[in-house]
């Protein structure tokens, strides 16, 4: 996890330095610090890193929604990303945000809501590094390895677990009502 919000904060550098807006670094390193903060003790949480997280992710949230919006509506050039992509994940960025204002408001989550949580922010980061890769620059995977399917799985393989604990821990939790 530390590996890949240095890898998310350098590729934010990275790719500012370069020309592009850099935001899916700063949004990988956002949601995953988000996501160890989560799992982390609440005394050992610095005071001002719950509140900054919802302040960035609100602000990252309204931003890549607006840009998708835009882009839709030909108000504003397309970027690599197709517009609908960039709104559906402006939408979540905003979406974790929010639950951002949930925790500042009513405070830390407990059990199973932290869990949850933790593997969401965890997995959209995790499928977004591999996802931007296999998919995004596929073109760069030389033409024997390119192979579409596998591809598509190695990206959305930490989606797929995710809905896969979920699915297990609503079984769970099912069962132990029922006894």
């Amino acid at each position: 996890v530390w590996t890949m919000i240095v890898m998310g904060f350098c590729a934010g550098i990275l790719a500012r330095a370069k020309g592009d807006g850099g935001l899916s670094g700063v949004i990988l390193t956002y949601m995953l610090i988000s996501a160890v903060a989560t799992m982390r003790k609440p005394e050992t949480v610095p005071p001002w890193l719950h509140p900054g997280l919802m302040v960035l992710g609100l602000g990252l949230g309204v931003l890549v929604t607006t840009a998708g919006i835009l882009q839709i509506a030909n108000v504003i050039p397309r970027d690599s990303a197709p517009p609908p992509v960039t709104l559906i994940y402006g939408v979540v960025i905003l979406l974790a945000g929010l639950g951002d204002v949930r925790i500042h408001l009513h405070g830390q989550l407990r059990g199973s809501a932290r869990i949850k949580r933790h593997m969401w922010r965890i997995c959209f980061a995790m499928f977004n590094a591999p996802g931007s890769f296999f998919i995004g620059k596929a073109h760069l995977i030389p033409e024997p390895l390119r192979i579409w399917p596998l591809l598509i799985v190695l990206a959305v393989l930490p989606l797929m677990a995710m809905i896969y604990y979920f699915m297990r821990e609503g079984r769970a939790r099912t069962s132990r009502r029922g006894d």
